[in-house]
């Protein structure tokens, strides 16, 4: 018995724009057969964005969804997407482990007095909301130069 005649499926491949470096290890996520990605594709289905301002660029028709690398989008006009009805996606929390590093870094340095020890200074100051309420502390670090 001869095997029924299909029509041949066809694979939708979807254009990626990457706007910044993307780790690779990200990039490896999306199937190379079903994903087309780098910063020169034409009429992207979608962009890929880390720091990159995308305030002044025009936004592609062919646009169905923004990711953002990151926590924020700041760097993104949300309300032209929002208008085109184009998604936009952020990854909150994605910095966190490097936040938590920063933090630890700065306990030590403060702790070991390392700052001091090569003629530099650690002050600190209060950030205040407008109605004058703290809201957290800014250290700053100043470590001479040349060393």
């Amino acid at each position: 018995m001869a095997a029924a005649w299909r029509p041949q499926e066809t694979v939708r491949v979807y254009k990626v724009q990457t706007l910044n470096n993307i780790a690779q290890v990200g990039l490896d996520k999306l199937p190379k057969d079903s994903y087309q990605i780098g910063t020169d594709v034409k009429d992207p289905d979608a962009i890929l964005v880390r720091s990159a301002n995308m305030h002044a660029n025009e936004i592609p028709a062919s646009l169905k969804a923004v990711g953002r690398a990151g926590a924020g989008v700041n760097n993104i006009p949300v309300a032209k997407m929002s208008e085109r009805g184009i998604p936009v996606f952020n990854a909150p929390g994605a910095n966190a482990n490097a936040v938590k590093e920063l933090v630890v870094a700065g306990l030590i340095i403060a702790c070991r007095q390392i700052c001091e020890a090569y003629g530099g200074s650690i002050t600190a100051s209060n950030l205040r909301r407008p109605d004058g309420t703290v809201c957290g502390a800014r250290f700053t670090v100043r470590l001479p130069a040349g060393r």
